[in-house]
């Protein structure tokens, strides 16, 4: 399953709200979530249909183990390692 935890694009360098669902989802069956973030923002804008040529990097981290953990304990370390990758990457 894939699920968006910003809900929509945002600007590159923008860090929009990430909500916990995926985490609560996660959590509820106990089953590792695997974080994974883009740079397409820097060739698709959000809010526009204009596309540039470009090379989307993808960067998937590894399984966050979720038995016997809280929601909020993985949704901190997910978010964490998402927006230490969105910058490094540049999105």
């Amino acid at each position: 399953m894939l699920i968006f935890p910003q809900g929509t694009r945002v600007r590159v360098g923008e860090m929009g709200r990430f909500n916990k669902g995926g985490a609560m989802l996660a959590v509820a069956s106990q089953v590792p979530l695997v974080p994974v973030v883009h740079n397409a923002g820097r060739y698709w804008p959000g809010k526009s249909f204009v596309k540039f040529p470009g090379t989307v990097e993808l960067r998937i981290g590894a399984p966050v183990p979720t038995a016997e953990r809280s929601v909020d304990e993985v949704h901190a370390e997910i978010v964490a390692w998402m927006e230490r990758e969105m910058r490094e990457i540049g999105a």
